[in-house]
């Protein structure tokens, strides 16, 4: 895991994410996490923030440097600064860092850790062990009572599809019934855990709460 920043590339490589269907699609985080109580003085770990489609929006709601960002898409990032530039949110500091493994969870954290964490379409690409490695080391930067939200594709049993190609990445889709995650968050430890059901996501994944 090491810090990313690139402030060399050009708004090009952001303005078609404007377009996309899926910029407008993350106001379903931001107000999600909203009327869960998130704040502007709360620290914020965002798994998988990609371009940054609703990074964006908690770097602009939150503090300077509350917001953590972390992704294993160099080109990903890169749109994501391009957005910073061109929407004028350079000097609020977010913290943007590059995962270097599909294992590498060595997560950075604030001195009092995170109030908030989400992963949305994290889990829908991860196999059962690195699900429980990434759960693990995020509730382990967490505060007391802190809130980790997870999204997931639920399905009846455990399904792992071969890997697909998704424009210019390649990956795969994992699905999983609920039961697993109940059992995993007693494992674990959490003190609570629910699953939270639909929340008006596009493709019908569906969301979880571990507290730790």
């Amino acid at each position: 895991m090491r810090r990313y920043y690139n402030d060399t590339i050009s708004e090009k490589a952001f303005l078609p994410k404007m377009e996309s269907k899926r910029f407008s699609d993350r106001l379903i985080q931001f107000q999600y996490l909203k009327k869960e109580g998130l704040q502007r003085s709360h620290y914020l770990l965002d798994m998988g923030c990609g371009w940054l489609r609703a990074g964006h929006l908690f770097i602009r709601y939150l503090e300077a440097s509350h917001y953590y960002g972390i992704d294993k898409e160099t080109a990903a990032l890169d749109a994501g600064c391009a957005g910073m530039c061109l929407l004028e949110l350079e000097n609020k500091y977010p913290q943007l860092y590059l995962c270097e493994g599909e294992m590498d969870f060595e997560l950075p954290a604030p001195p009092c850790g995170y109030d908030f964490a989400i992963a949305q379409s994290v889990f829908t690409h991860m196999a059962p062990e690195v699900v429980e490695k990434c759960l693990t080391n995020v509730l382990s930067v967490m505060k007391p009572g802190g809130k980790f939200f997870a999204t997931f594709f639920e399905h009846p049993e455990h399904k792992l599809s071969e890997r697909h190609r998704n424009r210019h990445l390649e990956y795969s889709r994992a699905m999983y019934p609920s039961e697993y995650f109940s059992d995993l968050a007693k494992k674990i430890g959490v003190s609570q855990f629910e699953y939270r059901g639909t929340f008006g996501h596009a493709n019908n994944q569906r969301m979880l709460l571990f507290v730790k």
